[in-house]
């Protein structure tokens, strides 16, 4: 896990679109209900449009080559692309996430229909399913695949009758759960309502705080971050960032704010008990050894 934050607001203000898929990914619930639908465009140089992994870090670079490997193989006319990033690894990861994304268009413009889905899959269990899609069709770029940790940075391209993958991915990756929420769209009509709730938030965090910038971006967060959660959509910190609640858990200002709003309580993901911050907590543990969080 990185020492980021989530919900940075004075960069993401103005695209709450942005902010609903975080609260997607990273919501505190069963997997079914943090699946995030999206579009990944590029342009004619295979540059993604509008969306950035960002190349600072060596977990960065990796997760940027898998994104445009995606690029590639749409490019070479494969109608699905599936991409998979395991668990623990240079980044110690908490938890897994797969791509699945239906190739739309692959022209000057390329086009991928994407959900998000977080995997709570071992290391060895994620490579087994990598494995199975390559059985059945499935091709990446040259130098294939040597271990795990390689599947960060190739995407697996495949051909499939249907447009529509969901049995497929049923079949491979289980989770009927998941694919029968997608086959509704629930995921498509949870992104909307998330959004919604993010635009009335953004307004009285606007009322309070003015202008959001470096300055009061951790204060504004916190209060976004609880505000959130009362309308339902309480996030964990996790494979890309801290909360700023997790982040400020010993500061005056949120001890004072979180008397109104109720007490920090570490999630739990994959088995594991887990500060809000993102620190891994030691069984039994009534303090975060990270931020110093105390819990009930």
């Amino acid at each position: 896990m990185t020492g980021e934050r989530l919900i940075t607001l004075e960069t993401q203000f103005e695209n709450p679109g942005e902010l609903g898929r975080l609260l997607l990914e990273n919501r505190v619930g069963p997997v079914k209900e943090r699946v995030v639908p999206y579009d990944l465009v590029f342009d004619r140089d295979g540059n993604p449009v509008d969306f950035k992994v960002g190349r600072d870090t060596e977990i960065k670079r990796l997760e940027d080559n898998g994104m445009r490997t995606m690029y590639k193989l749409a490019k070479m006319g494969y109608s699905h692309v599936f991409w998979l990033s395991p668990p623990e690894g240079p980044a110690n990861y908490l938890e897994g996430r797969l791509v699945v994304a239906i190739v739309k268009k692959a022209g000057e413009e390329t086009i991928l229909e994407c959900r998000g889905i977080p995997i709570i899959e071992s290391y060895q269990t994620v490579w087994e399913k990598a494995c199975q899609l390559i059985n059945m069709g499935g091709v990446v770029m040259s130098g294939g695949l040597r271990n795990v940790e390689d599947l960060r940075q190739q995407a697996i391209g495949i051909n499939l009758k249907d447009e529509l993958p969901w049995d497929f991915c049923e079949l491979v990756f289980g989770m009927n759960e998941v694919w029968e929420v997608i086959r509704q769209e629930k995921d498509l009509e949870s992104t909307k309502r998330v959004v919604g709730v993010v635009g009335k938030v953004l307004s009285e965090i606007e009322r309070r705080f003015g202008v959001v910038n470096q300055y009061n971006s951790i204060q504004a967060g916190i209060v976004f971050e609880h505000m959130m959660a009362r309308s339902g959509w309480s996030i964990a910190g996790g494979n890309h960032g801290s909360t700023n609640i997790g982040l400020s858990a010993t500061s005056s200002f949120n001890t004072l704010f979180s008397k109104s709003v109720g007490v920090i309580r570490p999630v739990e993901i994959n088995g594991k008990r887990v500060c809000p911050c993102g620190q891994v907590l030691e069984s039994g543990a009534t303090v975060c050894k990270k931020c110093g969080a105390k819990f009930e």
